[in-house]
């Protein structure tokens, strides 16, 4: 299963499917719904706003499994694509950030020979 959260906005291409075959293969694996948390909304920077990164929960995932499910995730995709496992951020015991896969088609290694 494939969902959005609220205000997530993704422009589909080959990155963006290629982030989201894999995730729903891998997670399906562990029959875990792919919730899709962050796209080109509400980044200026990087790969997002080019519709080439994409970020995905993780909160079904127990924290000691997560590094191990990045990497199976990576080992699906072409080899310039990365895969970060980010950790949730905290400020004054508040969560601004959630915990996420940030998974991003590296364009400067995409233009490079294999």
């Amino acid at each position: 299963m494939l969902q959005l959260k609220d205000g997530a906005l993704i422009c589909g291409n080959k990155y963006t499917n290629k982030i989201l075959e894999v995730a729903q293969i891998v997670y399906a694996r562990h029959e875990w719904a792919v919730t899709i948390s962050s796209g080109r909304d509400s980044h200026a920077t990087g790969y997002h706003p080019q519709d080439r990164a994409l970020d995905i929960r993780v909160w079904m995932i127990a924290e000691a499994m997560r590094e191990k499910i990045a990497a199976e995730i990576r080992a699906e995709l072409p080899y310039f694509y990365d895969v970060v496992y980010e950790p949730e951020v905290v400020e004054d015991g508040k969560v601004i950030k959630g915990a996420h896969f940030h998974i991003e088609a590296d364009a400067n290694k995409e233009s490079k020979t294999v």
